[in-house]
């Protein structure tokens, strides 16, 4: 998927999400673009995070603060599983 690609499913401006990738990859693990191709992302991962973000989402009534470390181990222990099903 290309950076406006990316950008409008995660419903940012392209230049902003050009320039808060890393960030977000680093901080709540969004998957890194594919290797050697520039800014261009596995649209799978990409998805795959998305829903991740859903599931782990508590429910509007909650209130419960929610464990951010909790949500991005999740995160990444599906996207590993993705990762490996290639």
């Amino acid at each position: 998927m290309s950076l406006e690609e990316v950008a409008a499913l995660v419903k940012r401006k392209p230049e902003g999400f050009r320039r808060t990738w890393r960030r977000l990859h680093q901080e709540v693990g969004f998957p890194a673009p594919l290797r050697g191709l520039g800014l261009v992302w596995s649209r799978r991962l990409v998805e795959a995070w998305i829903e991740g973000l859903a599931l782990a989402r508590p429910p509007a009534n909650d209130d419960a603060p929610a464990d951010l470390s909790t949500i991005v181990a999740a995160q990444n222990a599906m996207l590993r599983e993705a990762m490996t099903r290639r």
